[in-house]
């Protein structure tokens, strides 16, 4: 054998390698600073199990990306949308520095079930064309973006919001989908509005600056996690009908009487920490909580505690 057969042979056994581990690669970060393609040069197609993937535009070289085997094509972000629209098991993307860069081009990922956005401007237009996106996590420092178009994702089942949020919560009664919000750092009226949101089991309002009356909670029978820390909850008397909750963290709040909380018998973690309380007897009924944290309270006495045999820690 010759040594141009023998580099063609070992050639080509890269290259089966290379095809191999492009196959088996499901999560990708296409950010200029991470690519160490030759030439910034990256064949899409090649990456038949891409499911999740990262891109970062605020600055640097944008890579050439390619669907197809040809190189030829622009050096922009539209390129880069139309080669990831090839990618047909993409399913989440997660965008980060300016976002608003892209806004447009999103458009073209219609399958997508999963998307992040983080940057200075965010424009949320481009996701009325995702009817099957089920989580929406929005990362910026326009306090106030236009989330109008959240009222078309019926099938949205998790949002986030940080750094950002809705001033009403009538904005959101008609994610009837929706079992996961977070929205926290905001003002935040209309609470009873959440009582149409059904399918909610986990909400984070944690930092909501004008939180204090949570009797509007109440209605969503259905919650299992709550976050309320560092808001201004002096009183947990209003959390009784929620007999669903397992997770209630109400860190740094000024809460001091726990009394109510013993009818909330299928509590398993309670975040206590940074509060005022110091009698914890109503954790006695509490048979089934595995985590507790009590750190900077005043308790001195855990003997009811005894009673809690779940308990881990």
């Amino acid at each position: 054998m010759t040594a141009v057969s023998k580099d063609a042979s070992a050639l080509r056994q890269v290259s089966r390698r290379w095809r191999h581990a492009c196959h088996s690669i499901t999560r990708l970060d296409l950010s200029p600073d991470r690519l160490r393609v030759p030439h910034h040069r990256l064949l899409l197609s090649r990456f038949a199990n891409l499911a999740e993937v990262f891109l970062d535009v605020a600055g640097g070289t944008w890579p050439y990306l390619h669907a197809q085997d040809e190189y030829a094509a622009p050096n922009s972000y539209s390129f880069t949308m139309t080669s990831l629209q090839q990618v047909r098991t993409l399913r989440s993307l997660n965008v980060s520095g300016a976002a608003h860069k892209v806004a447009q081009d999103l458009t073209r990922l219609t399958s997508l079930q999963q998307l992040a956005l983080m940057g200075d401007q965010v424009t949320l237009a481009a996701v009325t064309a995702m009817p099957r996106l089920q989580r929406l996590d929005v990362f910026t420092t326009d306090r106030y973006p236009d989330l109008s178009v959240l009222t078309a994702l019926t099938a949205l089942q998790q949002l986030s919001l940080t750094d950002c949020g809705v001033r009403s919560a009538t904005l959101l009664t008609g994610l009837v989908a929706l079992r996961e919000l977070t929205h926290s750092g905001f003002e935040l009226t209309d609470l009873a509005a959440l009582a149409a949101l059904t399918s909610l089991q986990n909400l984070n309002l944690a930092d909501t600056v004008n939180l204090g009356d949570i009797s509007e909670l109440a209605a969503i029978t259905g919650l299992q996690q709550l976050d309320l820390s560092r808001t201004k909850v002096a009183s947990v008397t209003q959390l009784v009908p929620l007999a669903a909750l397992r997770c209630l963290k109400l860190h740094q709040t000024p809460i001091a009487h726990l009394a109510p909380l013993d009818t909330l018998t299928g509590l398993e973690e309670l975040d206590l920490s940074s509060t005022r309380v110091v009698d914890i007897d109503a954790l006695g009924a509490m048979r089934v909580l595995r985590m507790l944290s009590l750190r900077r309270t005043g308790v001195a006495n855990l003997a009811p505690l005894a009673a809690c045999t779940a308990m881990q820690r």
